[in-house]
């Protein structure tokens, strides 16, 4: 083999290397994003949108939950309705059937009932309707 035909294999054979380093790198990777590479999210790399109803009359409990979901990456919009109390918390997922969002924010936020409430027309991916029985949120660091 002539030493022309040896480098021109060994560039090959770097590049295909390289490639597959890539591409185990972003399937394996440990700080890839829970969203990042979902099939049923219609923009994968943008965070998932999660409205947060303060609807519990705690006035600090809504700004709390939201830098919580923010510190996990996701974007929120909060809205608060000091008029109306709710006792019991509830997170709705708008987008998705498997609910596969709704239980990640049940896990993070510890709030135990998920809905799935199909809304095409809503800007937020789901929703976190907080009631009184939200209260450790806020007391917890």
């Amino acid at each position: 083999m002539s030493r022309w035909a040896q480098v021109a294999v060994t560039l090959f054979v770097s590049a295909v290397l390289a490639f597959l380093g890539l591409w185990l790198y972003r399937v394996f990777s440990p700080t890839a994003l829970p969203w990042q590479g979902s099939p049923s999210q219609a923009h994968p790399l943008r965070p998932p949108r999660v409205a947060v109803l303060n609807a519990s009359g705690i006035p600090r409990l809504g700004p709390r939950v939201a830098h919580i979901l923010e510190t996990l990456g996701y974007s929120v919009r909060l809205l608060t309705f000091p008029e109306d109390t709710l006792e019991t918390s509830v997170i709705l997922d708008h987008r998705r059937p498997a609910l596969d969002l709704g239980h990640r924010l049940q896990r993070a936020l510890e709030i135990p009932v998920v809905s799935f409430d199909p809304d095409p027309g809503n800007p937020a991916d789901a929703t976190v309707v907080l009631g009184r029985d939200a209260l450790p949120l806020l007391l917890n660091p």
